[in-house]
């Protein structure tokens, strides 16, 4: 049998009659609070059958701001009968204000709440009152649904009142069946010791919530119930509801994000030990992160017009659902068949292959065999990205609920019987507190932690705003959306899961999690090649964070085991399986690109078929802007990440299209905004957050013993009811009636001496010391700082002299720029918490974030157009149209005109090669079979360039071809190139790739030196 619960009667009081048959209720002992606003038509009646009952001892009347005769009324009462005790408000404040302002005039050992509209019967007193009498109950809660209950209420609010009461069940684990019921009958000195906040009707689940987290024993009894409707004078709303949630998920006993106070032990009398499991609140939450994440993935695409009609959720890019085809087909390549080549595709090793990546079809691929068992022929590519999108959230809201329960907790030693650092009162030392106290165990590896879930909440919100609503992002999503968007769109995905993978290891490292961290990196490569550098970034920071957990003495692994115990070969154990995984999905990539381009290094770009040719010379041979020094390709690539642009269209070598622009010619497009100035100064910021981060974790006093934990500041994050730094939050209260020690020490009610039961005296919720987790508050921001910095730096060197550049690939930084945003926030609340900011400034910090966050969306633009997406039926459409015939190569081994090639149905045979004969930098031709490349040529009169016939290139698939002879002929020159010498080009279908001028006029499309004349591979039959 268990000690007495919290709460029950003070020692002064005589003990209650418990003769058998004897009237329990024969005693005046009930106070009761009556809540009255306009009222006047039932207020008469309602007090006269109130105080007829022989169990009221007192009665105080609220009037919240009545406008009709109740006030009179009551002061007619109050002077008929002493008991009646009447209390104003000037202006309606609501009911939970109300009852605050009646508890202190309160004497009674048991309060119960009566409305003043004759909904609840004052009969049912003795029901209410009898489970606390006989000493089975803390608080008795009226149900109007139960065995022996009447109602008489719409149907509406009665199933929108057991909706509620299902929700209350499973979030705070009270077998309650009516959680709104107005008949609620308490100890006063539980009910006083509350800390009540709630001003509406939120009293009720405000209550329900506290009460279990005191662990206090609540019965029902049945009671009668007569509805009035909304012409009769019923306040209450349908709104009210959905506040009723939201006061249950904030109070509950629940490990809210950020509330780890919650954490204290249930009493349970030794009638009903059998308590829910303590994972059906969990369960509850889990379904709200899982409903809030697919309300972000459908409402997402339906908001940007990814879906814009019903049906209408196809892309107007095949070839991601075509590659997932293949791969049910158990192929690698989208057809088999060259016609099938259109504008960005390549012909390479026997097959037609897309360059944007397998990672994407591979996400895709389960939802197509979906479709195909279902009798579909392919799945909604939009729907896909909305699973993907809702699956990015809950990973996301899932990971900072995880930090927030992490940063609210003090962690112990040991478990049950460790000594648990307790904050002591006002100007005393800190002293231990076992984890028994006598009467209520304090369960679970961990203290109670510290108040301020709003604080936290708004820190994670903010955080999880930063990294779903980043506005290049949801830019991104507004555009045409072809492949080359889709395939940046999921790598933005990917990376945020990076980044919450990251910041889960920081929580509690674990070989599991870096394998997790491993997989997530090392898949992302196939998702987008940039993503190599992020996972790698990644990787390294989740070690710095390894580090720095065996450096300062943080928590140790899954196991259990601290910080010292991280021995190198430890830590090889823990980093093994995850970079053991990133090296085996790399190796993975090495192989299908050798599989499917020829080449393991190779994604494609130097295969596949456009009709911008100083492009294909760039990537094929080579480019001027690889000479530029590194200050000039830095001031470029500058101006194109942060500066103002201007677009430029099909004019992909326009000058001045934004500050910093060099001179050197290079493929440019210019289509969307990216990031401004600001984003610079939040990016340093962020990386300056880490480092001093870093240096302020690492610094250790050199008197203290390794693995010491340096002073920590004494404040932490607030509420609106307290201020930072202070040892024990909640309203002010005079020092006289402060509760000692002991009640500022725990989260159960204890019994009220005789000095401790003025209205002053409330439960207080131990504040921890924020210290506890104080490296994890530093290493949040420190291992993002680092893995922005050397993503960033990566790509920089990547495209730092990259032969093409384009805004939609500065793209590729967004998540490298998002963590880097998120450790400046996460710098600055910790500021706000050394400067012992109020409440307001986070408040302000947080609003200025979400309003900047939608502003730059809304001033950020593209010219793409809008989102392309078909019906699938006008997809079909769509790839009938582009079907060409059959394949057609001439038989003599050569191309006598410029008309030929494009006469054998293969697309961008023959681009570069003009009708007049004209070339541009670069000409596109296939060939089957070469056994050499012989071209015919003439000089261009109009040329402005001198014709050297020496300088021309040539390349089948990736190998260069060998210039054997080059010789005058009557219209000008031969040359003639070997064949290829790779076995792998000697046969078959071959893609040819001519460069025709120098690498400085790769921009030039007019008045070049050569008249292409004729293109012999192989002698005639």
């Amino acid at each position: 049998m268990r000690s007495a619960p919290a709460g029950g009667s003070p020692q002064n009081e005589p003990a209650q009659p418990r003769a058998p048959g004897a009237d329990l209720c024969s005693v005046p002992c009930l106070g009761v609070i009556v809540p009255c606003y306009n009222e006047a038509a039932t207020l008469d009646t309602l007090l006269a059958r109130v105080l007829a009952r022989p169990e009221t001892a007192e009665v105080v009347v609220v009037d919240d701001g009545s406008t009709d005769a109740s006030s009179a009324k009551l002061e007619a009462w109050a002077a008929r009968d002493p008991r009646v005790r009447v209390l104003r408000h000037d202006a309606n404040r609501g009911k939970g204000a109300a009852i605050q302002t009646a508890l202190p005039h309160l004497r009674s050992p048991f309060v119960v709440i009566q409305d003043a509209d004759l909904e609840y019967d004052p009969d049912d007193y003795p029901n209410l009152l009898r489970p606390l009498l006989e000493g089975r109950a803390d608080a008795v809660y009226g149900t109007r649904w139960g065995t022996g209950a009447y109602t008489k209420t719409p149907f509406w609010h009665r199933w929108g009142n057991r909706l509620l009461s299902w929700l209350a069940r499973k979030i705070t684990g009270l077998p309650i069946t009516d959680e709104a019921t107005g008949y609620k009958a308490f100890r006063r000195e539980l009910l006083v010791r509350l800390e009540l906040r709630e001003s509406g009707f939120g009293f009720c689940p405000e209550v329900t919530a506290k009460l279990a987290r005191l662990g206090a024993r609540v019965v029902e009894v049945p009671i009668r119930y007569q509805g009035r409707t909304r012409a009769e004078g019923k306040k209450i709303r349908w709104h009210d509801g959905w506040g009723a949630v939201r006061c249950l998920l904030k109070y509950s006993r629940m490990r809210l994000p950020g509330d780890g106070s919650c954490a204290v032990a249930r009493t349970v009398s030794a009638e009903s030990n059998a308590e829910k499991p303590p994972d059906s609140a969990s369960r509850v939450f889990r379904f709200i992160w899982l409903s809030a994440a697919g309300l972000y993935g459908l409402g997402l695409v339906w908001a940007v017009g990814l879906v814009s009609g019903w049906g209408r959720w196809y892309s107007a890019s095949p070839y991601y659902r075509q590659q997932a085809a293949a791969f049910l087909r158990g192929d690698l390549a989208l057809s088999r068949d060259p016609a099938d080549l259109s504008h960005d595709l390549c012909w390479s090793e026997g097959g037609v292959h897309q360059v944007w990546g397998l990672g994407v079809p591979l996400w895709r691929l389960p939802f197509e065999l979906g479709a195909r068992v279902a009798g579909f022929e392919t799945f909604p590519d939009m729907l896909a990205l909305a699973v993907a999108l809702a699956l990015t959230a809950w990973w996301v809201f899932t990971t900072l609920e995880e930090l927030g329960r992490h940063l609210r907790s003090v962690p112990t030693s040991q478990v049950e019987g460790s000594t648990i650092p307790m904050r002591a009162g006002a100007g005393e030392p800190e002293r231990p507190r076992t984890g028994t106290d006598g009467r209520h165990g304090v369960q679970g590896p961990h203290a109670p932690g510290v108040k301020g879930h709003g604080a936290i909440w708004i820190l994670m919100g903010t955080s999880a705003a930063v990294l779903l609503l980043f506005p290049p992002w949801l830019n991104l999503l507004t555009t045409r959306f072809l492949v080359w968007e889709e395939a940046v769109a999921y790598e933005y995905l990917a990376g945020i899961g990076m980044i919450a993978a990251l910041i889960r290891v920081v929580v509690r490292p674990g070989a599991g999690r870096f394998a997790l961290l491993g997989s997530l990196a090392g898949l992302g490569m196939l998702v987008r090649p940039t993503l190599v550098f992020h996972g790698a970034a990644a990787l390294l920071a989740a070690m710095a964070g390894l580090w720095l957990c065996r450096r300062t003495g943080g928590e140790g692994p899954d196991t259990g085991s601290t910080a010292a115990a991280l021995t190198p070969a430890r830590s090889v154990c823990l980093l093994g399986p995850g970079v053991g995984i990133y090296l085996l999905c790399g190796a993975l990539l090495y192989m299908t690109n050798l599989l499917r381009f020829g080449g393991g290094f190779e994604f494609g770009h130097k295969l596949n078929l456009q009709v911008m040719m100083g492009s294909v010379y760039v990537t094929r041979f080579d480019h001027p802007f690889a000479s530029v020094s590194p200050a000039e390709a830095a001031a470029e690539l500058c101006g194109l990440l942060f500066c103002k642009k201007r677009f430029n269209g099909w004019f992909w070598y326009e000058p001045n299209l934004f500050a910093g622009q060099s001179d050197t010619p290079r493929w440019r497009e210019v289509a969307s905004t990216t990031y401004d100035f600001f984003y610079l100064a939040l990016i340093l910021a962020g990386w300056a957050a880490g480092l001093f981060a870093a240096v302020g974790l690492t610094r250790r006093d050199p008197a203290s013993p390794p693995g010491a934990r340096s002073p920590d500041p004494p404040h932490t994050l607030s509420d609106d009811r307290g201020q930072p730094g202070s040892a024990a939050e909640g309203p002010a209260v005079p020092e006289t009636e402060r509760p000692g020690p002991a009640a500022l020490s725990s989260h159960v009610p204890v019994r009220a001496n005789e000095a401790g039961t003025g209205p002053g005296h409330r439960i207080t919720f131990e504040e921890a010391p924020p210290g506890a987790n104080r490296e994890v508050w530093r290493r949040v921001p420190i291992v993002l700082g680092v893995y922005s910095f050397f993503g960033t730096a990566a790509l920089s060197l990547f495209y730092l002299r990259n032969c093409v550049i384009a805004t939609r690939y500065m793209l590729d930084y967004m998540p490298a720029f998002a963590a880097a945003i998120l450790a400046a926030w996460w710098g600055w609340i910790y500021l706000l918490q050394r400067w012992r900011k109020t409440q307001t400034a986070l408040h302000l910090s947080a609003a200025t974030i979400l309003v900047w966050l939608g502003i730059d969306f809304m001033k950020s633009t593209h010219a793409y157009g809008d989102p392309q997406v078909l019906t699938w039926s006008e997809c079909v459409t769509a790839m009938q149209r582009q079907k060409a015939e059959k394949v057609k190569l001439p038989l003599a081994g050569v191309y006598e005109s410029p008309d030929e090639p494009a006469q054998t149905g293969l697309s961008h045979n023959g681009a570069g090669w003009n009708p007049d004969g004209t070339v541009l930098p670069t000409v596109i031709l296939f060939v089957h079979s070469p056994l050499f490349i012989e071209l015919e040529l003439a000089p261009f009169e109009w040329a402005r360039i001198e014709p050297d016939p020496s300088q021309l290139r040539a390349k089948i698939g990736l190998e260069f071809l060998k210039l054997e002879k080059v010789e005058p002929t009557a219209e000008g020159w031969r040359v003639r190139f070997a064949g290829p010498r790779q076995k792998r080009y000697q046969e078959g279908l071959q893609p040819l790739f001519l460069a025709m001028v120098p690498r400085e006029f790769v921009a030039e499309t007019r008045d070049l030196p050569w008249r292409l004349l004729r293109v012999r591979w192989r002698e005639g039959p």
